[in-house]
């Protein structure tokens, strides 16, 4: 079984640091508890695809930040 990646580069930086900083905002800021859950939903999807390197949205959408391999 062959893992589709469809998050690469910049793109993964971007969701990793982002989710960190969700992480940070839900754990630390003084913020309502509805904020503070959306904000560590947030945080776990963009860790989580930017970790594994996938996101069904983007399968939905067509997009893919992956260069494709050429033989």
């Amino acid at each position: 079984m062959t893992s589709e990646r469809n998050v690469c580069g910049v793109e993964k930086t971007v969701r990793i640091t982002l989710g960190l900083l969700l992480l940070g905002i839900g754990l630390f800021a003084d913020i309502a508890t509805g904020w503070r859950v959306l904000s560590l939903v947030l945080s776990a999807t963009a860790l989580l695809t930017g970790i594994i390197g996938y996101c069904p949205l983007n399968k939905i959408l067509g997009a893919n930040s992956c260069r494709i391999k050429q033989d």
